[in-house]
């Protein structure tokens, strides 16, 4: 693991840049860290942080969970240091009609809805974990890894071994800490070892071409 100092993270960082976009939805399920702004509602996070269309968020996210709590009301639940925001399309049947954030059903969950009321407070940059499930894995996924987040190891662990061969035929580089590494090294997982989390970044062809330009400009 990196040793933290001045301009260092403390974490291992691993760039993988792949031919197409990967299926990356069994780790945005299981959970994500990111640096963000606390102390903001979830509208603001969702909307000013992550960059959102607001009638996407309004239309599309129908199920918000705040620390284990359904959430209605976006503008009033503030997401503070270390929270676990879950964020879903319509689920099917009673259970996703009953937890579907504002929905007819709302009224008989609560008991159990996220309460937290106020407005937001001084923003200060602190780790929150993401969750993302059904279709929104798919639509926002790609946008939260090419700009990179971090991983609990054995998470990533579990999910590199588990890959199929189409997965491993997408790779063409992975760089750890900035160092070009060889793919069966990546696959050996042995670099893992006394690691508790990752910060993963993937690079898409069209995004890998354009840093390269702007590699080149410079020169």
């Amino acid at each position: 693991m990196n040793k933290e100092g001045p301009g260092q993270s403390p974490y291992h960082s691993l760039v993988l840049t792949l031919n197409r976009t990967p299926n990356f939805c069994q780790i945005l399920q299981g959970g994500f860290q990111l640096e963000v702004r606390v102390g903001c509602s979830i509208k603001q996070l969702l909307c000013e942080q992550f960059h959102l269309d607001p009638d996407y968020v309004e239309n599309r996210i129908s199920t918000i969970f705040l620390d284990g709590k359904p959430v209605d009301d976006m503008e009033t639940a503030i997401v503070n240091e270390g929270s676990t925001l879950a964020l879903s399309a319509a689920m099917p049947g009673l259970v996703g009609a009953t937890m579907r954030r504002g929905g007819y059903y709302a009224k008989f969950r609560s008991i159990i809805s996220h309460q937290q009321k106020g407005t937001s407070r001084e923003f200060v940059e602190r780790a929150i974990t993401v969750k993302l499930f059904n279709v929104l894995a798919e639509d926002l996924g790609a946008g939260f890894l090419l700009r990179g987040v971090r991983l609990r190891a054995p998470n990533l662990k579990v999910f590199l071994e588990s890959r199929p061969a189409e997965f491993r035929n997408s790779l063409e580089s992975a760089r750890l800490d900035g160092k070009e590494m060889q793919l069966e090294e990546l696959q050996q997982m042995k670099w893992l070892e006394g690691s508790e989390l990752i910060e993963l970044r993937i690079v898409l062809p069209v995004q890998a071409s354009n840093e390269a330009s702007g590699e080149n400009a410079q020169h």
